[in-house]
């Protein structure tokens, strides 16, 4: 954490007074809080204190911590609910977007090759 202050303070590495480009709709934003845990939100307070442009503009980040949480719950559905919608609105090029992905393509792949009849038909005896 120390390194990263240490970069912050930098000159001109200060991040912008306010955030212009990139904002989201707000009904965009409350489908992505939909999928963030409440009782573990405990930044939620100064989130709330924020002006809704400032809110609006945390929208990737926002994604990337309701991808986060329902990957630790294992809720895949979530997860490619969460990416499918992304993708749809232009938000998913973040690593953390590409990395839920090929996630999810690992555990289809291996659940194909734990299951195969439930893939490719029933094989019958």
């Amino acid at each position: 954490m120390s390194f990263l202050c240490a970069a912050s303070l930098r000159p001109n590495r200060a991040p912008p007074a306010r955030i212009k480009d990139g904002l989201v709709k707000r009904s965009l934003l409350e489908r992505i809080l939909r999928f963030i845990d409440q009782k573990n939100a405990h930044w939620r307070p100064q989130f709330s204190q924020l002006e809704e442009e400032e809110q609006r503009g945390l929208a990737p980040f926002l994604l990337d911590i309701a991808i986060i949480q329902n990957c630790r719950k294992c809720n895949y559905n979530a997860v490619a609910e969460l990416i499918a919608f992304a993708c749809h609105r232009g938000m998913a090029n973040s690593p953390l977007c590409g990395q839920a992905a090929e996630l999810l393509e690992r555990l289809a792949a291996c659940s194909q090759i734990i299951n195969p009849s439930r893939y490719h038909g029933a094989i019958r005896s």
